[in-house]
C-alpha cells in the first residue's frame, strides 16, 4: 500500500518517482527498521519518517545512480531507526517506571534485544571507522543481503573479485573493533 505521504506529493514526476523507490526499497527499509527496533509498528513509522526525510532529498536522489539508491535509503532507515531506538531507550531509562514497564516482551527477551541494540551501537560507531567501499561491501552483503553479481556490478569489479574484497572487509573490520576494544 502506497504511503499517503507520497500520495500528497504535488508534482506528478516528483510522485512517480517517489512510489518507484518506495516499490523498490520498502521491504529492505522496513527489514533494516525491524532489525533494530523489534516492533512492527515503530518500524514501519521509521520508514514513514525516512520516506519523509527522502522527500526533501530527491534532488540529489535523481542525481544518484540507479545502483545507489537501494543502499542510501537503506541506510537512511537504518539511521531513522537507531534515532527512534535512542529516543525510546532516554524515554524508558529517564522515566521513574519500572525498566521493564511497557514492553510487550517476556523479561529474558527483553534483555536480550537490550543487549542487542547496545552491539549494534557499539559495532556502528566502529565500523564507521572503516574505508567507506568496506562499509559499502559489508553492508551489501549483510545488510541487503545481495548476490556477489549485483555487488560486483555495484561496485564495478568482476564477481569473483567479491568475495576476496569481502575477506579483505571483515579483517579490517575485526582489526578495528578490536583495537576499539568494541568485540563482545
Amino acid at each position: 500500500m502506497i504511503p499517503m505521504i507520497l500520495m500528497a506529493i504535488e508534482d506528478d514526476a516528483d510522485r512517480a518517482f517517489m512510489i518507484n523507490l518506495y516499490e523498490q526499497c520498502h521491504k529492505a527499509m522496513y527489514r533494516q527498521a525491524y532489525d533494530i527496533l523489534r516492533d512492527h509498528g515503530e518500524a514501519e513509522d521509521a520508514v514513514q519518517d525516512t520516506l519523509i526525510k527522502l522527500i526533501g532529498r530527491m534532488a540529489a536522489l535523481r542525481a544518484m545512480p540507479q545502483g545507489q539508491l537501494l543502499p542510501y535509503a537503506v541506510i537512511a532507515a537504518k539511521s531513522t531507526a537507531i534515532d527512534r531506538w535512542r529516543r525510546r531507550k532516554k524515554e524508558r531509562v529517564g522515566a521513574s517506571e519500572d525498566f521493564a514497564e511497557g514492553w510487550s516482551a517476556a523479561p529474558e527477551e527483553q534483555l536480550g534485544a537490550f543487549i542487542d541494540m547496545e552491539r549494534v551501537d557499539l559495532l556502528s560507531r566502529g565500523l564507521e571507522k572503516l574505508p567507506q567501499r568496506d562499509r559499502d561491501i559489508l553492508m551489501y552483503r549483510y545488510i541487503l543481503e545481495m548476490s556477489d553479481e549485483e555487488i560486483a556490478g555495484l561496485l564495478n569489479i568482476k564477481p569473483g573479485s567479491v568475495r576476496m574484497c569481502l575477506s579483505r572487509a571483515r579483517k579490517n573490520a575485526f582489526a578495528v573493533l578490536e583495537a576499539e576494544e568494541m568485540l563482545i
